[in-house]
């Protein structure tokens, strides 16, 4: 048995080691796709560049300067796995195959006479390596969605619908992730949406969502006191409450006299008592609409749906009290009148629809807090989807090497982004409330990562005990945890916050007070164009709501001035550096248009126009802003300075993420990076010397020549670390224009006499200045331009979903003002004033806290 044992299995290792490879090669098992070539040749380029790198730098190592280089360049060096199987000829050169998969693979051995021959790939090859393109670009998502979640960008929820949806997308093949596969996410379906919309159609609802308008103060004396008491909140409760008293006497009625035999005694004086209930109301009803239609005066009292059921159910009262007058309780007035009074006796538990007007904002913030959660939900996967899109486009040309599989997996991806953007922003217009929730959110989430960040960085550096870290690490913790029950709407803040958050504007008073005083608040339409290609300087718009769209089309003159002049078009898309590509994108509020004409005087190089319906924008204009620049000129810390500063930043971040060293830095972090820069400008800068301190100079506009090599480099670019010293050569385009910012932990000293230094400095003192957050007095906010009075109510009031207003009213140009909170979660939040309750209970809730944190640390 052993012995037949042993041949069994000698014979079957005899036999599947010599037919195996030729089984796998016959069933094709054995090939290597498109794909797969691709995707290793783009590794090995890769590891190759490290390759390099690591040698230059270790070359100049005090311990491994003589080290035999030679030898370890030979040894660390490494071949492609696949060339025994991709090259047809042994003598044929490593680049060359038999499938072209990039633009050094392009030739083929002709069977016939034994040449090579120029070869693209067949349209079968050509799917094969766009699926496998495909397939790598939505595992490359899919990697994207769950680093946003960790660093807090999307929700638990959000994430495993945007993975669920690229594992169902990835078994379709050739067939990308699309806008309208997740468009079902934030559009709004079901009976909650159908439910609300009949109740403001129908059911007055329309009216307590719009803030109501109230009526111009009579100028009768004797007319001002009703109309005083008319538009107090205070009034409508108590009428409320008044309706809710009513409802007793009448229930008891009809319970009492459809139970016990009426006209009895003791009946009687049940009668008399339940009779002048009922006058005392109806009178109580009368003086209602006495002192409404006196203090509001009758064109306004019966525009209103709910002041005419309050009259129809003053006739009802009236007519009840008049037939109990008449009839009384007697049972000789015939079978008729009594089953009348009767009917009008149960009529009166209508009295309860004035009821009504408090009910129905109940059931609407209930319906609005579903679809709020809805579109909560939706804002944030479409903001997932958009990212992810942004990254996968940083690194698709690593990713893929043929240039037509490139070409056509970019085309989709932008334009699905495209799409994406565009959805969201009309969701924004439509519900600023919601993107404002989901942005809170993401800058709070943001934050917390940042302090977490620098908590670990202290104790690895010794400078905090494990006992203390672990603290607030826990507290840490619970603020990320709390984040997750945040509110899914917050209160648009007023239009000239946006206008104050200008990073420009920020530690100089002055510089406010005069923007404020001359900017004007200007309302489009849809289509509407704010600037066109090829207009002059007209100054800075600052977008307050709506979403605007912006089309930039290349023309020759631009894109050669930008090559051999640093010449950067005026416009505000950054996507394509070289500037050669039509580029549409869409923006929306808080973007900021005409910085950089007013800074060049150059034309306008793309056209902006309105997308959505009440676009509102602040315009300063340009003889406004050449006024500033002259006016506030200080040596280092000028407003041209500020404004260079905020277009080079916005310039430098997108040049940066396509640096290789700058590829795995959140762009939360380059941001904070980058906010640690200045722009030297005077004759002082003409020669700059680059300090060790310098994280890294950016050329954001014009050239900028090495002091030590004479190499120009040409805007955008980042000057190497190994210059020293830089100058700015002449430019018969443009002003050369530099953005310098600081290591991560490093400063000047503040008694540094270097002019860079200085700059550095003055920029810093700059950025740790916060907005001020006292109340614009009227003096002091723009000025908005005429418009009509449906615009001005559109304005004063953001109707959103899930909000409700109550407080104080005070007529202010004839809107009623409110504060408004948010309902149905854990983290509330007043908008304007908080009351003294609630600040002592946040103080309450500090002190509880921190008592806590004492008491462990003892």
């Amino acid at each position: 048995i052993l012995l037949q044992t042993a041949g069994i299995v000698l014979l079957t290792l005899c036999v599947n080691g010599t037919t195996t490879k030729k089984l796998l090669e016959v069933l094709k098992l054995t090939e290597i796709s498109p794909g797969r070539m691709e995707e290793m040749k783009n590794a090995l380029k890769t590891i190759n560049v490290s390759h390099k790198k690591a040698l230059i730098m270790l070359r100049h190592d005090r311990f491994l300067s003589d080290a035999n280089w030679t030898y370890v360049s030979e040894h660390t060096k490494i071949d492609d796995p696949y060339r025994n199987k991709i090259v047809a000829d042994k003598s044929m050169p490593m680049q060359s195959s038999i499938v072209s998969i990039g633009p050094e693979n392009v030739i083929n051995e002709c069977p016939g006479c034994h040449t090579f021959v120029p070869n693209q790939p067949t349209n079968e090859e050509l799917k094969l390596m766009t699926e496998e393109a495909r397939l790598r670009v939505i595992k490359a998502m899919k990697i994207s969605f769950w680093a946003h979640f960790e660093r807090g960008v999307l929700t638990e929820e959000a994430v495993q619908i945007l993975a669920g949806t690229a594992e169902t997308i990835s078994d379709r093949v050739l067939y990308m992730i699309h806008a309208r596969d997740l468009k079902k996410y934030w559009t709004i379906r079901g009976v909650f949406p159908w439910l609300r919309e009949c109740i403001i159609n129908h059911g007055g609802g329309k009216e307590l969502e719009e803030a109501e308008v109230l009526p111009p103060k009579p100028k009768a004396v004797w007319k001002q006191r009703f109309w005083w008491l008319a538009t107090r909140s205070w009034f409508d409760h108590l009428m409320t409450f008044l309706v809710l008293l009513n409802m007793v006497p009448a229930i008891t009625q009809l319970v009492v006299e459809s139970n016990y035999p009426i006209c009895t005694p003791d009946y009687m004086k049940f009668f008399y008592t339940m009779t002048a209930a009922n006058q005392a109301f109806a009178l109580i009803y009368l003086l209602e609409f006495l002192v409404k239609i006196i203090g509001r005066g009758c064109s306004d009292y019966w525009s209103s749906k709910w002041n005419l059921l309050d009259f129809i159910v003053l006739i009802i009262t009236f007519v009840d009290v008049a037939l109990v007058a008449v009839f009384g309780c007697n049972d000789n007035s015939g079978s008729g009148a009594l089953n009348f009074i009767k009917i009008f006796r149960i009529v009166r538990i209508f009295r309860g629809l004035k009821l009504l007007k408090n009910l129905i904002p109940a059931i609407m913030t209930g319906i609005n807090g579903r679809i709020n959660t809805q579109l909560f939900l939706g804002y944030d996967v479409a903001l997932g989807y958009i990212c992810a899109c942004d990254d996968v486009l940083k690194f698709l040309p690593h990713m893929i090497d043929n240039k037509r599989v490139l070409h056509k997996i970019r085309s989709s991806v932008e334009k699905e982004r495209l799409e994406a953007v565009r959805e969201m922003g009309i969701l924004q217009k439509n519900h600023p409330g919601i993107a404002i929730a989901v942005k809170t959110r993401h800058a709070s989430r943001s934050v917390l990562n940042h302090m977490k960040s620098t908590l670990n960085e202290l104790r690895v550096d010794g400078l905090l005990d494990e006992k203390e870290n672990d603290l607030l690490t826990i507290v840490l913790e619970e603020r990320m945890k709390r984040l997750w029950n945040s509110p899914s709407y917050i209160a648009p803040p007023a239009p000239e916050v946006l206008l104050a958050n200008l990073n420009w504007l920020y530690g100089h008073d002055e510089l406010r007070d005069h923007i404020f005083k001359n900017a004007t608040l200007l309302q489009y339409e849809v289509n509407d164009v704010i600037a066109s290609t090829g207009d002059p300087p007209q100054g800075i718009y600052v977008i307050v709501s709506g979403m605007i769209r912006i089309d930039y089309e290349p023309l020759p003159d631009i894109v050669e001035d930008r090559a051999a002049y640093g010449v950067i078009p005026v416009m505000e898309i950054f996507k394509s550096l070289d500037f050669d590509k039509k580029i549409t994108d869409y923006f929306s509020s808080g973007t900021v248009i005409g910085e950089a004409s007013c800074l060049t005087g150059r034309l306008r190089a793309a056209s902006v126009i309105c997308e959505t319906e009440g676009v509102s924008a602040y315009h300063i204009p340009l003889s406004v802003m050449k006024e500033a620049l002259e006016t506030f000129t200080d040596h280092f810390d000028s407003l041209e300075e500020r404004l260079w500063r905020a277009c080079g930043m916005r310039r430098a971040a997108n040049y940066l993420t396509t640096l290789s060293s700058y590829h795995t830095i959140p762009k939360e972090k380059l941001e904070m990076l980058l906010e640690r820069s200045c722009v030297p400008i005077g004759p002082e800068f003409e020669t700059i010397r680059i300090p060790p301190y310098i994280q890294d100079v950016v050329v954001i506009e014009g050239m900028a020549k090495s002091a030590d090599t004479g190499e120009l480099f040409i805007a955008p670019a980042v000057i190497p670390k190994s210059c020293t010293k830089i100058r700015m050569p002449d430019n018969p385009k443009t002003s050369n224009r530099v953005l310098v910012f600081l290591q991560e932990d490093k400063k000047p000293d503040e008694d540094d006499e270097d002019a860079l230094a200085r700059c550095l400095i003055a920029a810093n003192k700059q950025r740790r200045h916060s907005m001020p957050e006292e109340k614009l007095t009227d003096d002091e906010k723009p000025v908005a331009a005429p418009m009509s009075i449906k615009k001005q109510r559109r304005l004063s009031v953001a109707v959103n979903f899930g909000v409700r207003q109550k407080g104080k009213r005070s007529s202010i140009n004839g809107i009623r003002r409110s504060s408004v909170y948010t309902t149905g979660s854990s983290i509330g939040t007043v908008e304007t004033g908080q009351s003294e309750r609630v600040l002592r209970r946040n103080v309450r809730r500090k002190s509880t806290a921190e008592a806590g944190i004492n008491e462990e640390k003892k």
